[in-house]
């Protein structure tokens, strides 16, 4: 009923999990992931509960392998459950139950598992693991990769409707993710997740222009502003940004352009320049006066660009 994933990136100190099922939602119940500790899958007769736990006992220093035969153990359904879990050193432990249906399994390399229940083809996993060891690019793109390989040769044998994606770092605390994105309920699914990923790196090109700005880089800024607007150019909020940026560093034609665009393309972002603050956006005055356009800043906002922007 489902394939999926679980990955670390040693070079990037990244962890990750990827899946895609013919089920509503499939991103909220069958992936969990933990900082510093690993990913999990609870698939077939899934039940999210088994994911957590695998990766309690992971933090609690049992080798996957470990935590799954213990697992398995006290489990009356284990015969319908598919479980896979990865810690951060790249160990790896997964089971499919004798009930799971065919076509069932899983296969492991180092850093790497893939299992699925209910494939098209026996095919359908060797295709997974070799669509990522093959692939080039951060973590999340290859197991994206992966995905797609594997619905490329059937996939899911009902079809498809829903797919996630789960990337983390190998340490700081246990809720931090670096990308989060689910496809509850789509035609093409993994399409749409890679539609989302790539807007998700505009955002993250965004973020890392807000931190430059706040440590007076203006130059880098822009940069990152700029390959945000390219990234996404049907965001009209990030083409403001970009724009503002632009016209903070002196380049007030350039700038003023992109803001005309975007206000074009989305009138209601004329009120957020109205609103900000000369602290969180140090041209905004100058564009409104090119505007004619009143300020309405309420003041007080932080020092810089920061962190979040105005979310």
């Amino acid at each position: 009923m489902t394939f999926s994933i679980l990955a670390v990136d040693h070079e990037a100190q990244e962890i990750g999990v990827a899946v895609c099922s013919h089920w509503l939602g499939v991103g909220s119940i069958v992936p969990r992931i933990r900082a510093g500790v690993g990913a999990a899958v609870s698939q077939s007769v899934s039940d999210p509960a088994l994911s957590v736990a695998l990766l309690d006992a992971v933090e609690r220093g049992r080798a996957p392998v470990e935590a799954i035969a213990d697992m398995v153990s006290r489990d009356s359904a284990r015969a319908f459950r598919q479980l896979a879990v990865i810690d951060v050193s790249g160990a790896t432990a997964a089971h499919t139950g004798a009930g799971c249906v065919r076509f069932a399994g899983h296969e492991a390399a180092s850093g790497l598992s893939v299992q699925g229940n209910l494939l098209a083809s026996a095919d359908v996993l060797p295709a997974m693991s070799a669509a990522f060891a093959g692939a080039a690019g951060p973590l999340g793109r290859r197991l994206l990769s992966a995905l797609l390989a594997a619905q490329g040769i059937g996939g899911d044998v009902r079809g498809r409707q829903s797919a996630g994606l789960l990337v983390a770092p190998m340490g700081g605390e246990g809720w931090r993710t670096l990308i989060d994105l689910r496809v509850d309920d789509h035609a093409d699914p993994l399409a749409e997740l890679g539609r989302l990923h790539d807007l998700r790196d505009a955002y993250a090109a965004a973020k890392r222009g807000d931190e430059r700005a706040a440590a007076s880089d203006a130059s880098a800024a822009i940069e990152h502003y700029l390959a945000a607007a390219e990234l996404a150019p049907q965001s009209a909020e990030l083409l403001l940004w970009a724009g503002l940026a632009l016209v903070g560093s002196g380049a007030r034609d350039a700038g003023m352009s992109r803001v005309r665009d975007a206000l074009d393309r989305q009138p209601a972002l004329g009120e957020l320049l109205r609103r900000l603050d000369p602290e969180m956006a140090p041209a905004a005055p100058e564009v409104r006066l090119a505007l004619d356009l009143p300020s309405d800043a309420s003041g007080g906002s932080q020092s810089g660009y920061g962190d979040s922007k105005a979310i």
